[in-house]
């Protein structure tokens, strides 16, 4: 039986909810200087700097309906993005391994929302980045960028391809890295083409492969504000990012939505030689903690239809999928579900649980809630060391006990600001005091120190050596005896002493 498709002038989740916002789709070639690549399909030994393909879509001011692309329009920029711009349109479905039957060349046929070059909505808007699945291109979930756009946000994409060629290393970390460089390279690029204010916020969104880039940008970009992972192999292949030197999940620290894939039914993972765990472990989840996080479960969808792209072409394993049509109102609800998980994150994180549990949301058959980590009360520190040193530095070192009133000693009393250890605060007094120019600074820190850990023998004699390199004398004799109170052995106070000519 062959399923009857809408018409052409309409599109094919024409039943869903679009917002009010007309969209807007550019796609345009930028270029990283920093990075060298190679066309390998062109055969030629010559190298450029690297191109990274680039979709948007947009928020816009107006839109005509017949000027709308249709999905042979995105499967053009698939094959550009893939180094076969001359590709025939004819080969194009079999050529990227999709179903070639009528039924599925007749949706290519099928109009989308999006309008090329719409002038911009002059507002603020939430930007998401969006990553891709292991090499896949920009526009894989059209659907869900122009749906999302419509609600508000602006949505930017480049494909997922190698660093110096198109292909990527068979998944390693080298690829994890190559992906998130690309993810900086986007947040950085619609920045430089929307007026400041305009973007108010940044979410990671990555299916497949790259909801590890996703995660992995959250956690050296201070700017990433949630994480929404559609079946992202942060769940499949957290041992890639662990890899890395750089990476440690406590790091993590932004609202995540994890959606992921209906269980693999057991027939299926007998053929692939699959561990029945994957359906259920995900120890990336269980590590991250003081954070809000979703692990929510769409019962319709295998892997392949988390993207537009899979909804329309990819055929149908009967071990697993049910039929389209179920699959097509899934998808629907998968982006409903993006959506609501997106308003959530960025301003109340437990309000998605509050709506799920009382079945607002649209097709609640369509998916499973489960697991909610609410962010628990955190008075650990939510800065580095770094961090408080440009703070302190900004107000000159100046009042300092004022400045972190809000406990007394250190070791005892967790703050959210942060809680300098001894050595930090002794290797800063000293880089200060020794330059001329920041040694009344370095009193300071001193002087704080001590207020900080009373019982530091080490901190006093740092006092006492700074105040001798002013010849300040009787505050260095006074600090010198402080330590040699507390540790009657400290051999440098001793000489010190002796050197001042004091019993």
């Amino acid at each position: 039986m062959v399923l009857a498709l809408p018409t052409q002038a309409q599109h094919l989740f024409s039943d869903l909810d679009y917002g009010v916002y007309p969209v807007g789709f550019t796609h345009y070639v930028a270029i990283d200087s920093t990075r060298q690549y190679q066309r390998i399909h062109d055969f030629t030994d010559s190298k450029i700097y690297r191109p990274i393909p680039i979709s948007v879509w947009y928020p816009a001011k107006e839109q005509t309906a017949d000027q709308r692309l249709t999905v042979d329009d995105y499967l053009r920029i698939v094959a550009e993005e893939a180094e076969w711009e001359n590709l025939p349109d004819d080969l194009m479905l079999g050529w990227f391994g999709y179903g070639t039957d009528s039924v599925y060349q007749t949706r290519r046929k099928l109009k989308t929302k999006a309008v090329r070059s719409l002038p911009y909505i002059d507002d603020s808007h939430p930007l998401i980045v969006y990553s891709p699945g292991y090499e896949r291109s920009s526009v894989e979930n059209f659907a869900l960028s122009e749906y999302l756009a419509s609600h508000g946000y602006v949505v930017i994409s480049s494909p997922s391809r190698g660093t110096g060629q198109q292909f990527l290393d068979a998944g390693t970390f080298r690829d994890i890295e190559t992906q998130t460089r690309d993810f900086e390279f986007l947040a950085k690029e619609v920045r430089s083409r929307y007026a400041a204010g305009q973007l108010r916020s940044v979410t990671a969104l990555g299916y497949s492969f790259g909801g590890l880039a996703g995660v992995y940008a959250a956690t050296r970009n201070d700017y990433v504000n949630a994480v929404i992972s559609l079946d992202g192999a942060i769940k499949y292949q957290y041992e890639k990012l662990k890899q890395s030197p750089y990476f440690d999940a406590v790091d993590f620290k932004v609202a995540m939505v994890h959606i992921s894939q209906k269980d693999i039914p057991t027939e299926l993972l007998d053929a692939e030689d699959l561990p029945p765990s994957i359906n259920t472990e995900f120890e990336f989840f269980d590590e991250i903690g003081k954070v809000h996080a979703y692990k929510i479960r769409m019962d319709s969808l295998s892997h392949s239809y988390f993207t537009s792209l899979g909804v329309l072409f990819q055929p149908r394993d009967p071990r697993q999928d049910p039929a389209w049509r179920t699959i097509r109102t899934g998808y629907q609800t998968l982006c409903r579900l993006s959506l609501k998980s997106l308003n959530a994150v960025l301003t109340q994180p437990s309000a998605l649980y509050e709506q799920i549990e009382s079945g607002h949301l649209a097709n609640p058959e369509d998916f499973t809630l489960l697991e909610y980590k609410q962010a628990a009360i955190d008075n650990t520190p939510t800065m580095n060391f770094r961090e408080w040193v440009e703070l302190m530095r900004a107000y000159n070192y100046q009042d300092l006990a004022g400045l972190n009133s809000e406990y007394s000693h250190f070791r005892d009393m967790p703050t959210s600001l942060y809680s300098p250890k001894e050595w930090e605060l002794n290797t800063l007094a000293l880089k200060l005091a020794f330059d001329p120019e920041t040694y009344e600074a370095g009193i300071r820190v001193a002087e704080f120190a001590t207020l900080a850990y009373p019982e530091s023998a080490n901190l006093y004699d740092t006092l006492g050596e700074i105040y001798l390199l002013d010849n300040r004398k009787e505050k260095a004799i006074l600090n010198f005896k402080k330590s040699l109170d507390i540790y009657p052995e400290n051999g440098n106070a001793i000489k010190r002493l002796k050197e001042l000519k004091v019993d």
